[in-house]
């Protein structure tokens, strides 16, 4: 009898436990969705150390610096001894207040100077960024002007390079070259006062590229192949052109055009009747200029198609198109033009004849399949989800009702009666 009661004890407390489970898992599914925190809620990680970022002069007779202390970043000091803005930033999350450095009348910005780290920039309004200023290095910014020049006294200089007709200013640097990219441009566009010289110019000179300078060029006349170039003695607004020859490189090939005797060729407008007009290009040569062709049929006669002149050809793009112009073209092109008679046109024949559309069957519904084609979003808690656990746990339930169900007397409802 003891150890029936024993049982019966065990097996209560294993019901208990079941049937709270059950009911937690029970109240579980039936929560929201829950969403996992993305980076933005959880935060991110920011390097816990403080810096400072003195710009200078605060105000001065060229200039002054301008900003709107939104952030609380930035503190003055405007004193006989001490004339400069101090920026701190807490942390590597912290955001800068921008910082204008505006010239007084009479001067012009010029740039912001980094001495220690050799940084230049030209634009007059700068945000300081956290990472460029962990170096352990001296932070200095200081706001360089310099006087405006009176257009009356100065004029303007502007610099442009062509290879061939393509315009390219990566062809001229503002530095002499040592292999190495310069990010100074001031050059291409600079004031010079009358009768002076202006600033130098170079040829970057870069390495295989197809571009081989040629000369200076000046309202369309060549002034000289010295470099690096400066203008001297302008009395107006100049333009200054450097002149490149495009050389080919690769494999040879040509272009070739013809025409049939109802029709002649107009080569960049000009009128041919000897035929093939060829375009060679050969490795090493100048890069020969690519005419734009046009076939001209005479009359009675209307243009149809380009043919081609070889054999292996078996189709030529664009064959329709009049005229054309092939500046992409890297392999042999050898083609003819071909005309027909007014009045000859055919209309094409329907290939591809309106066939109706079939119809497409709407997606299946719940009430076609009898399932429900929704699929439910439930809040997971291990490997398996919430629902197979609480099935798991009113199984176990009922097993552990059945195995209590066992143990009990059977007369103990009739003791209950009495």
């Amino acid at each position: 009898m003891d150890k029936r009661k024993t049982i019966i004890i065990t097996l209560s407390l294993l019901l208990v436990l079941v049937g709270g489970a059950g009911g937690y898992l029970l109240w579980r599914v039936n929560q929201k969705d829950t969403v996992a925190p993305t980076d933005s809620d959880a935060g991110l990680d920011c390097l816990q150390r403080e810096i400072t970022v003195t710009l200078y002069p605060y105000k001065s007779e060229e200039g002054d610096l301008v900003y709107d202390n939104k952030l609380g970043t930035i503190k003055t000091y405007d004193g006989v001894d001490t004339n400069y803005l101090e920026l701190t930033l807490k942390d590597s999350c912290a955001i800068a207040d921008t910082i204008t450095a505006t010239p007084k009348e009479g001067y012009k910005f010029v740039r912001w100077d980094d001495a220690v780290r050799q940084r230049r920039s030209t634009n007059p309004s700068i945000t300081i960024r956290y990472k460029d200023y962990t170096d352990g290095s001296v932070n200095k910014l200081r706001a360089i002007y310099e006087k405006a020049d009176s257009d009356t006294n100065t004029h303007t200089v502007t610099y442009e390079a062509f290879c061939g007709d393509n315009s390219d200013i990566t062809l001229l640097t503002c530095a002499e070259p040592t292999g190495r990219v310069s990010a100074d441009k001031a050059c291409f566009n600079q004031k010079v006062a009358k009768d002076g010289i202006g600033k130098p110019v170079w040829i970057s000179n870069p390495k295989g590229e197809e571009c081989v300078f040629k000369y200076w060029e000046i309202d369309g006349k060549e002034v000289g192949r010295e470099v690096p170039h400066r203008v001297k003695g302008i009395e107006k607004d100049t333009k200054v052109v450097a002149r490149f020859e495009k050389i080919y490189k690769g494999a040879n090939f040509s272009l070739k055009y013809s025409s049939k005797g109802e029709g002649d060729l107009k080569v960049d407008g000009s009128l041919v009747k000897a035929y093939p007009v060829t375009i060679q290009f050969t490795d090493g040569q100048p890069y020969p200029k690519i005419p734009v062709v046009e076939a001209v049929p005479k009359n009675g006669w209307v243009f149809d198609a380009w043919e081609s002149n070889i054999r292996s050809f078996t189709s030529i793009s664009d064959r329709t198109k009049n005229p054309r112009h092939d500046k992409d073209r890297k392999v042999d092109l050898d083609i003819i033009a071909v005309y027909k008679k007014k009045g000859d046109d055919v209309p094409p024949r329907d290939t591809n004849p309106d066939i109706p559309d079939t119809p497409v069957k709407p997606p299946s519904s719940s009430k076609d399949t009898g399932t429900d084609i929704r699929e439910e979003k439930m809040p997971q808690t291990s490997a398996f989800s919430d629902r197979s656990l609480y099935v798991i746990s009113i199984g176990a339930l009922v097993l552990c009702l059945g195995m209590v169900w066992q143990y009990i007397p059977k007369d103990i409802f009739k003791r209950f009666r009495k």
